[in-house]
């Protein structure tokens, strides 16, 4: 079963964690009037580990054979044991601005074959929103360029 979605926005689809939750965490307060370059600034005074709950981590998945893209699944944040087996939960979850560069070509070293698909991870080129999540995802929810 897929994890409830949540009624507040946590996370954008491949940007990162909204803005605004970010400065919630920092303990400010968000000003829906100040454009996306001002919230950073804000931001960027920042730095330290912040607790999460599961329900604010971005959609997750595993897979049953790390070497064949078609056997993803999708994992239920608030209850890991669901998918990934019984006695699984969080111990911690953190979210922390750093000043570090953005780590590139690990995710390539642990799913080679991501260099390889051209469109969906069961190698189908359409993406139906409400298909199978093997034909939902595609090389670009895994990496930027």
């Amino acid at each position: 079963m897929a994890a409830r979605r949540p009624e507040k926005t946590y996370w954008s689809g491949g940007a990162g964690p909204m803005d605004d939750y970010l400065l919630e965490l920092y303990g400010e307060t968000p000003d829906p009037r100040e454009d996306m370059l001002v919230k950073m600034r804000r931001l960027a005074r920042y730095g330290g580990a912040r607790a999460i709950p599961p329900v604010a981590l971005p959609d997750l998945v595993t897979f049953a054979d790390v070497n064949d893209p078609a056997s993803v699944m999708a994992v239920d944040r608030e209850n890991l044991a669901a998918t990934l087996g019984e006695g699984v939960k969080w111990k911690a979850i953190t979210l922390e601005i750093t000043r570090a560069w953005v780590t590139r070509g690990v995710i390539e070293q642990k799913l080679p074959w991501l260099k390889t698909l051209k469109c969906g991870l069961d190698g189908k080129c359409n993406h139906p929103v409400d298909g199978p999540i093997a034909t939902q995802l595609s090389v670009q929810d895994f990496i930027r360029n």
